[in-house]
């Protein structure tokens, strides 16, 4: 990798959990994509992120507007 070019590197949780959680979940969901048109890719950078905290699930995510 050229110097300068990450934008990110940042981890919170330990790998080794995150891996085995992966691979002993009850449920798994495996996805096709036929058309890869059919895929939003954005032009601008965005960014979101996870955080579990007293059995909750919490999502954020940057944007330009109100959503």
């Amino acid at each position: 990798m050229t110097p300068f070019t990450l934008a990110c590197d940042w981890t919170m949780d330990d790998d080794a959990a995150v891996q085995k959680a992966f691979r002993t979940t009850a449920r798994k969901l495996r996805l096709k994509v036929a058309d890869i048109r059919g895929i939003v890719t954005s032009m601008e950078p965005r960014s979101a992120w996870a955080e579990g905290s007293d059995g909750r699930l919490q999502f954020r995510k940057g944007a330009d507007g109100p959503s």
